[in-house]
């Protein structure tokens, strides 16, 4: 009895024969259909052993060693399960969905348009069109569509931290005779003064804007005012200044060391003791 490999040789050889008008049969020996005809055997053995398998390629396919289905697998487990790339691996390997409730809108970049319209009210768009359209979505993301997903543009701004209030009663607010406001506390003691910005551009005495007559102690307006025989002066923060040769240099209870000159917001100066 003739294998299947056989009759199909021999069959083809019948087409082949009629094609040309020449009996091909009568010209082949049956040796050499037999041999032709076992080859063919075994290759459809094969390709039926393949098929009961699950391992035939389909058309447009190519074969994958285990190493590289490794790395398709764990491509899939890292990728955006929301991106066409990884909707496409993903069905190569298909594996049961969890019934989970979607995440909140903040933990997506890219979506597919029916989950986005689903679990978010993303406006329907037609899909495969290449028109630009843009949302914005319920926490302020700006989303735009590419024709195959929703993509975050844009993020969401930051919830906006509510200001502290001060109410007028904590600072003095006390007007120097040039217009500024005393930012100090209220009930201070001592010398207004108005600090921008952590600082002070003005300074005035909190009882009256008559400025005594300069003594030996004080108070002066101006540094270069002091007399050459005091060397230690306060001024109306408190911290020291002392004379350095041409120069002064002060040094503040707060940490601060200001540069040398002629700070005349500083007035009025006193002279100060040791210690």
């Amino acid at each position: 009895m003739s294998s299947y490999g056989e009759d199909i040789i021999r069959e083809t050889f019948e087409k082949l024969g009629d094609a040309i008008g020449v009996q091909m049969q009568m010209q082949m020996p049956d040796a050499l259909i037999a041999n032709l005809g076992a080859v063919l055997q075994a290759q459809i053995d094969l390709l039926a052993e393949l098929q009961s398998a699950g391992r035939l390629i389909p058309d447009g396919g190519m074969a994958l060693t285990a190493e590289e289905v490794e790395d398709v697998e764990a491509l899939v487990a890292t990728a955006n399960p929301y991106s066409a790339p990884a909707d496409r691996l993903r069905a190569l390997f298909p594996a049961a969905e969890h019934a989970e409730e979607p995440r909140e809108i903040g933990w997506f970049r890219t979506m597919t348009p029916e989950f986005a319209t689903k679990h978010f009210g993303f406006p329907g768009v037609m899909i495969g069109s290449k028109g630009f359209w843009t949302h914005t979505a319920s926490d302020g993301g700006k989303w735009a569509w590419d024709g195959d997903d929703w993509e975050l543009r844009e993020y969401p701004p930051a919830p906006a931290e509510p200001a502290k209030e001060e109410t007028k009663a904590e600072r003095c607010w006390a007007v120097s005779p040039t217009g500024c406001r005393c930012t100090r506390r209220v009930g201070h003691k001592g010398y207004h003064a108005n600090r921008i910005g952590g600082i002070l551009s003005a300074c005035w005495p909190a009882s009256s804007p008559v400025v005594p007559a300069p003594t030996e102690t004080g108070p002066w307006q101006r540094i270069e005012d002091v007399p050459e025989s005091v060397y230690l002066i306060k001024d109306c923060e408190g911290d020291k200044w002392r004379r350095d040769r041409k120069s002064w240099e002060v040094y503040s209870e707060r940490g601060f060391r200001w540069h040398p000159g002629f700070p005349d917001r500083f007035a009025p100066f006193v002279a100060a003791e040791e210690g």
